[in-house]
């Protein structure tokens, strides 16, 4: 009797100091994600906005790109007023950005000024503050698939990153992401390339992605 007593008390132990242990592990993990979560938000915080202007040929890339993305609506794209910084992975230097020398990215960005968004029949947003018209909303309260996914696109923002160019000046990278919803997104990395003066599409493209 006094042995099984002693076995029921050490098993109801055990397992008192598993739970302790595991809330306890819990606990740590918690903190460690906490300050890595933490420590993210401060590299981000330390994105600085350039004062400088687009150069002559950052203008060029932009409005080439531009150009091919808005050709097929013809309408007025709003796009974010800040561009992003430019990370390229591992499979964008294996990909489309296979003779792009590998760099540490610059935590710099720029302000897109009125007059580059008038000459480009850009509407700049913020996209802090920007509504965009999610589809799958629209949906839920009765509205056609049809009104509702042209509703997301006319509302979607555009966000244009940093553009990086080659060590001799003759290819340029940009990353571009549209945002019309929590389903209603794609983005990419596209490579452009100098040709006699002009900035033209290279048809090299990688990390595309849908939703």
């Amino acid at each position: 009797m006094v042995s099984n007593t002693i076995v029921s008390c050490n098993s109801r132990m055990r397992k008192f100091f598993f739970w302790l242990a595991l809330f306890t592990y819990i606990q740590v993990f918690a903190s460690i994600f906490v300050s890595m979560s933490a420590v993210g938000f401060a590299q981000s915080s330390r994105t600085q906005i350039s004062s400088s202007p687009f150069t002559h040929d950052e203008i060029a890339v932009y409005q080439a790109f531009l150009a091919d993305y808005g050709r097929a609506s013809g309408e007025t794209l709003n796009v974010a007023d800040l561009t992003d910084i430019l990370q390229p992975d591992e499979g964008d230097y294996a990909g489309c950005m296979n003779r792009f020398a590998k760099s540490a990215p610059i935590n710099v960005v720029h302000r897109i000024t009125p007059q580059f968004a008038a000459q480009n029949h850009l509407h700049l947003v913020d996209r802090k503050t920007h509504k965009v018209d999610d589809p799958e909303d629209a949906m839920l309260i009765g509205q056609s698939v049809e009104n509702a996914t042209e509703a997301g696109f006319r509302s979607g923002v555009l966000t244009l990153s940093q553009v990086i160019f080659d060590k001799n000046h003759k290819r340029a990278a940009l990353h571009y992401s549209f945002v019309c919803g929590r389903l209603c997104a794609h983005s990419e990395t596209v490579v452009y390339e100098r040709s006699r003066g002009a900035w033209k599409a290279s048809g090299q493209s990688c990390g595309y992605g849908i939703s």
